[in-house]
């Protein structure tokens, strides 16, 4: 992925990061990505994903899996 000086230097510094996808068109769900980055200058990030949560937002519509059953 691309991105800027100031973000290539933080992952120079802490390669540690954490990406989230908000909810889209489907507005139950975001995703929450942790991974390692790294990249040189003038190249491409590279970002190895190590873990995942498919995060169920509050308040979304009761009918989606991982919903609580209605009382």
């Amino acid at each position: 992925m691309g991105c800027g000086k100031t973000t290539r230097a933080n992952v120079g510094a802490h390669p540690e990061v954490s990406l989230l996808w908000p909810p889209g068109p489907d507005p139950g769900y975001c995703l929450i990505v942790d991974a390692v980055a790294q990249g040189e200058p003038g190249s491409t990030l590279t970002v190895r994903p190590t873990a995942a949560v498919l995060h169920r937002v509050a308040g979304a519509p009761a009918g989606l899996p991982g919903a609580s059953p209605e009382p």
